[in-house]
């Protein structure tokens, strides 16, 4: 019945988005939750619908990480990826599930980050700005997307400038001592340097597909 359809989703919709009904947060979500599960049923190729259920699924994968359920958070963070990917090959509003892509990927290395999992964080960070480099080549002059992908990679340099207080340098070959650098970059953390290799600064682009990890390090250490 579409106007049947049409009521349970105005009104986990609402559940979703409003303090009405006199619930706490949780008992909404769980209810908006239900609500969804029976659209899916019926319509399950709508992507307004697909998007609800990955909002609402995102309630509950941040509810399993404030109480450490870390895996049951993995778990539905996961279910999460793959909805938007099917909302990215299939629904005509791209950028939005782009993005939303890209911040449950931001979750999963945050995760991973509490579980002490320092590879598996890297990883998920350096997904999440790849896919938001192809999307800022479908829409440049998007700000909301570049600023996105700016948080990311400050925060991907924070990581790795992190990780390197630790981690052993990797093994080097002589090379001639480089020229004198002076000012900022002189003192510029090893982690910037190794994003900006990755990532690209300014008008220098990625170099990631040229050198592999371990050669972007040894480049850091050969600059510094």
């Amino acid at each position: 019945n579409p106007t049947l359809d049409a009521i349970r989703y105005e009104l986990a919709l609402t559940l979703c988005n409003t303090e009405t009904f006199n619930m706490d947060y949780l008992r909404r979500s769980v209810e908006a939750h239900e609500l969804c599960m029976q659209l899916l049923k019926t319509s399950p190729d709508l992507p307004h619908v697909k998007a609800l259920h990955a909002s609402i699924r995102t309630t509950f994968a941040e509810r399993q990480m404030r109480i450490n359920k870390h895996k049951a958070a993995e778990d539905t963070w996961k279910e999460v990826l793959q909805i938007y990917e099917s909302l990215i090959k299939t629904s005509p509003n791209v950028l939005l599930y782009e993005r939303r892509h890209s911040d449950t990927l931001e979750s999963l290395a945050e995760l991973k980050v509490r579980q002490g999992e320092r590879d598996a964080a890297r990883n998920y960070l350096e997904q999440a700005i790849e896919g938001l480099q192809i999307a800022i080549k479908r829409s440049p002059n998007s700000p909301v997307i570049r600023m996105q992908l700016n948080r990311l990679i400050q925060r991907a340099r924070r990581q790795a400038n992190t990780e390197n207080a630790t981690e052993p340098v990797p093994a080097t070959e002589k090379f001639p001592a480089p020229g004198a650098y002076n000012g900022q970059l002189k003192d510029l953390p090893a982690g910037q340097i190794f994003y900006s290799i990755t990532y690209g600064k300014g008008a220098m682009g990625s170099h990631a597909s040229q050198v592999n990890k371990e050669e972007r390090w040894k480049l850091v250490y050969y600059v510094q």
